[in-house]
């Protein structure tokens, strides 16, 4: 599953593979997110955007104005059907 930003496609994209999502970062880096580390309580979809918090305090925010609402909510059905622990937004 990939997606790519409305308006910055040439900086920011998303990758989510088995349990990793990886986003590109502005300077050719990569953030990385292990879905089996997601924080229930901090994770969390709202009107800003899909915020994801590892137990380790990684955070990745997925704001609603780079990506499509539609785009977002494929993530978070992805994301509960392969978390182990039942993590629903």
């Amino acid at each position: 599953m990939a997606f790519m930003s409305l308006f910055k496609p040439w900086m920011l994209s998303l990758n989510a593979d088995e349990n990793i999502i990886r986003q590109a970062t502005d300077f050719g880096g990569e953030i990385v997110i292990d879905i089996h580390q997601l924080d229930k309580g901090l994770s969390v979809y709202d009107e800003e955007g899909l915020k994801l918090v590892t137990t380790q305090g990684a955070i990745l925010l997925l704001e609603n104005h780079l990506f499509k609402k539609s785009d977002l909510l494929k993530l978070i059905a992805y994301i509960e059907l392969m978390s182990d622990d039942g993590i629903n937004f």
